[in-house]
């Protein structure tokens, strides 16, 4: 066997991590032999599940002095096999130092920023991940657009608000025409670049972003926030919204009929129902959904993001049903979000959410069950399950539950400020609950969800009535509404509320 034969063997020359390429592929020179060897002994430690040998093995081919013989092509996928080696040994700051070698060779590929981007993240530079993630755009809008917008959001918001990194980030989506790959404009991220603006003293810049924006959600952020009132149309009111809302609708359907195979695009449409109080064809859209993958012949998804997106058409399909009074049927709908499976997984928003409705709907025994079973999550999503457990305590009388579930959410308060606060009101503390409020409204980078939290949209049902009868009671505070009117204003909105 050659050296080149035996060197595509060994898994060098794929973009895949691991020991996984088997096809021979042509190089433009040969292998040392003493490379060779060392790549070969890391394929088979591979093979055996030792991935820190792995590691070791692909370090010593690089600093191996015959290594400078290899193409510089070869050199870069030698640092990014040895990263994911390390990533995998439980060796992140390693598999860091790779991927960084790597997407230092003058040509890169894809593959080799989002291993950076992802590395970075993990050993909490969020920074470095932004930045990774705007260099992989700048070079592949496409790629990055249509299979990474999530990732790309998620680095956004990993940094901090005034943090460099995010504004370079906002700007280079912006100046690359970004927008969602499937329900198209990003407004909320626009609405984020025009705050950065203004925090630089750059109006103008500010003004030519905000006069772009229609999507509902994001003009009654712009209509609540003082901060947008210099750079936005004076004469534009909530009046506008039922319009604004109309026309999202009657895109997102328009993209669903251009896209039938994206369960994600009926996902938006439904939302969009639902502030117009559409009500029931949310649930009938949900039903159609349903029947078309029950009578469907093919045993695999008949959507191509059904995995990611189906739960979350029929949790908007369960916030249909119970502001149309039919709490039953809101609680089997919600169960069948819950029961959705997310890449073959337990979908954990959709458990989490079930289980606060389980909680209203007087059924806190069975919501600690259910968030008992879930798995890994995100910061955000530790905090919504401890304030599940934290409702079902005191629904059932567990004083001492209740305290340590409280407890938790204020040491990590700053992964979920309206959890906590919602956790305050629950427990009967108001005042607490109103100092939480009125201290997110004082915060730049928190001001737009708060402000956006005290909104006052049309009445519908709830499973809850009284939980938000409380969070009423607490916006009409004078201190609340001192702290409100200091910042922005809560309005009254011609909508339902968004999902």
């Amino acid at each position: 066997m050659n050296g080149l034969h035996a060197l595509a063997l060994a898994g060098l020359l794929a973009l895949a991590g691991g020991a996984a390429a088997r096809a021979p592929q042509p190089v433009p020179s040969p292998v040392p032999d003493a490379v060779l060897e060392l790549v070969r002994a890391s394929d088979e430690a591979a093979d055996a599940g030792d991935f820190r040998t792995a590691a070791d093995r692909l370090a010593e081919a690089l600093a191996h002095p015959d290594a400078g013989q290899l193409p510089p092509t070869i050199r870069r996928r030698l640092h990014t096999h040895a990263g994911r080696h390390a990533a995998r040994g439980d060796d992140l700051p390693r598999g860091l130092k790779h991927a960084r070698l790597a997407t230092a060779f003058e040509e890169t590929e894809l593959q080799d920023w989002i291993l950076r981007a992802v590395f970075a993240r993990d050993v909490g530079l969020p920074d470095e991940s932004a930045d990774s993630w705007r260099e992989a755009y700048q070079r592949w809008p496409g790629q990055v657009r249509r299979h990474h917008e999530h990732n790309v959001t998620e680095a956004i918001w990993g940094t901090d608000f005034d943090s460099p990194a995010r504004f370079a980030l906002l700007k280079a989506l912006r100046e690359g025409g970004f927008e969602w790959a499937w329900t198209g404009p990003a407004d909320g991220l626009w609405l984020e670049l025009a705050l950065q603006h203004l925090a630089r003293g750059e109006q103008e810049a500010a003004r030519e972003i905000v006069a772009t924006l229609t999507e509902p959600r994001i003009v009654i952020q712009l209509l609540a926030d003082r901060r947008f009132d210099a750079v936005r149309d004076p004469a534009l009111t909530p009046a506008a919204l039922p319009r604004l809302a109309r026309q999202r609708a009657d895109d997102l359907r328009a993209r669903a009929l251009l896209d039938a195979n994206v369960v994600g695009i009926q996902s938006e449409y439904a939302s969009a129902l639902l502030m117009l109080g559409e009500h029931e064809d949310v649930v009938a859209l949900a039903e159609q959904v349903a029947t078309a993958i029950a009578d469907s012949p093919f045993k695999g998804d008949i959507y191509i993001d059904q995995q990611e997106q189906l739960s979350w058409l029929y949790d908007r399909a369960g916030e249909a049903l119970v502001r149309l009074g039919r709490k039953d049927e809101a609680i089997a709908m919600y169960r069948r979000a819950a029961g959705t499976k997310e890449q073959g997984a337990a979908n954990v928003s959709q458990v989490l959410n079930l289980a606060h409705h389980l909680v209203s709907a007087g059924q806190p025994r069975e919501a600690l069950e259910l968030v008992a079973s879930v798995g890994n999550m995100s910061p955000f999503g530790r905090m919504v399950l401890v304030s599940v457990q934290h409702r079902a305590a005191l629904a059932l009388g567990d004083g001492p539950a209740a305290d340590s579930a409280l407890a938790y959410l204020e040491r990590n308060r700053g992964d979920g400020e309206g959890v906590y606060t919602q956790a305050l009101l629950d427990r009967g503390q108001d005042d607490a609950a109103a100092a939480a409020l009125i201290a997110s409204l004082e915060k730049p980078e928190e001001r737009l969800g708060a402000l956006y939290s005290v909104q006052r949209f049309l009445e519908s049902a709830s499973l809850d009535p009284d939980r938000d009868a409380r969070h009423r009671a607490m916006i009409a505070r004078d201190d609340v509404q001192a702290a409100i009117n200091r910042h922005g204003r809560a309005l009254d909105l011609p909508l339902y509320e968004p999902w």
